[in-house]
């Protein structure tokens, strides 16, 4: 991150706005919604006293905005179609940094400093280091305390790492999230291999071998396969649009680096990666894995899908709704767990039908099509890696990855815009 004087932070309104966006970007990986909704707060305080009505009129005439805050007004519309409207509050004011975080990033547009853009990636990439390394040091500390590395599950066998998965992420976020965050800055380190030159190039590969390590102990199995796939679709894209054919060694070397890592990794980890769906289950029984899991949820969500086909269930009927579907096909567990779709686009689909999955769609195609159009390809990847994990989590239920893409995404874009670049020179 960039620093500055506090008296140039004080006195020069591009500098405090362009800071508390680093600021937010950076927390965003360490999980604590509290501090970054607080820089959300902090930073329209700021845009509603310092900005322009040129710059409001410019964010709510802005189709990056749109993108993102008319699906946010799909859910806000979608409540009154409801009998719950205080669970559906509840999940609205979750889902609020879509309009919020969004409007102000792009009413912010014309102020951001110099050289933003890269700015923004760094802080983004440092707070995913940063949490990276506290999260190892806080599983070293329990594991110093414990005497040892693992510790036995309830049934007295099974031994969990305190370096995988929950127990290495559970400080700061759920695994399939920090999984996710690591993820975006492989992509940004890539980014950055690629122009560098140099030692440098060594010391950002050295980041970029840490940071997979990281997502192997996550254990996120749809992060990796969403990596694996996103690195397939980019090397071809390379190997052929840029001449670069070597490139095409980089999904072969992920493979041979995730077989290394399972040779040597432990029995829990290597049980974790080998869950497969049993398509034979029985729903009404207790032999499920955590893949298996998900088949039983979406069995039941189709049946609520089906009859809310066209608007939904509602917000703030969903969850209920669901978990009716679970009691009626006897997924016991399901009914005990509360668990919700683990799949955004059939979590969209329950709430507000097809018209909400078609709302979510045009979202990330508008996105997708606008980074492909710049050749901004670092976000696409990160776009589609979201995308890709979108099929087994349901991302847009909580706020880590609500306000991940209502704030990196259109800050992305934006800083593409003529006015921006405009604004920046004079700076």
């Amino acid at each position: 991150m960039y620093t500055h004087s506090l008296t140039t932070f004080f006195k020069q309104k591009n500098y405090r706005a362009s800071t508390l966006v680093l600021l937010l970007l950076f927390a965003i990986p360490f999980g604590f919604v509290d501090v970054y909704n607080g820089l959300l707060i902090v930073l329209l305080l700021h845009s509603l006293i310092y900005l322009k009505k040129e710059d409001w009129k410019f964010a709510f005439t802005s189709p990056v905005f749109w993108a993102v805050g008319s699906f946010y007004l799909l859910y806000v519309l979608n409540l009154f179609h409801a009998e719950d409207m205080a669970e559906g509050g509840r999940q609205l004011e979750i889902k609020a940094p879509f309009f919020l975080g969004s409007l102000l990033i792009v009413a912010n547009t014309r102020g951001y400093i110099s050289n933003f853009k890269e700015k923004a990636l760094n802080a983004f990439l440092y707070g995913t280091l940063g949490v990276s390394v506290s999260a190892l040091l806080v599983s070293a500390v329990k594991a110093l305390n414990a005497g040892s590395t693992y510790f036995l599950a309830k049934d007295g066998v099974t031994q969990v790492s305190y370096f995988t998965y929950v127990e290495l992420s559970e400080v700061f976020s759920h695994p399939g999230y920090f999984a996710t965050f690591v993820g975006f800055a492989i992509f940004i380190t890539l980014r950055k291999v690629f122009q560098t030159k140099g030692r440098k190039k060594i010391y950002q590969l050295l980041i970029l071998a840490f940071l997979f390590v990281m997502l192997f102990l996550l254990q996120g199995r749809i992060n990796i396969l969403a990596m694996a796939g996103v690195f397939g679709i980019c090397a071809i894209y390379y190997a052929f649009q840029k001449k670069m054919y070597i490139v095409l060694a980089i999904p072969a070397v992920l493979v041979a680096g995730l077989i290394i890592l399972l040779a040597t990794g432990s029995e829990n980890s290597k049980n974790r990666f080998a869950q497969v769906p049993n398509f034979d289950y029985d729903i009404t029984g207790d032999t499920f894995n955590s893949a298996t899991y998900r088949l039983a949820e979406w069995t039941c969500a189709a049946d609520v899908i089906r009859e809310n086909f066209w608007f939904g269930t509602g917000v703030g009927d969903n969850r209920q709704m669901l978990w009716d579907a679970y009691a009626a096909r006897g997924f016991k567990k399901g009914v005990e767990e509360k668990y919700i779709a683990h799949n955004q686009y059939i979590e969209t689909m329950i709430a507000c039908g097809v018209i909400g999955l078609c709302a979510l769609v045009v979202m990330l195609f508008y996105f997708g099509r606008q980074f492909y159009r710049i050749d901004d390809l670092t976000s696409l990847a990160c776009l589609l890696f979201l995308a890709i994990c979108m099929l087994t989590e349901s991302m847009f239920e909580r706020a880590w990855a609500i306000t991940l893409f209502s704030v990196f995404f259109p800050l992305m874009l934006v800083l593409n815009q003529p006015n921006a670049k405009e604004a920046q020179s004079n700076l």
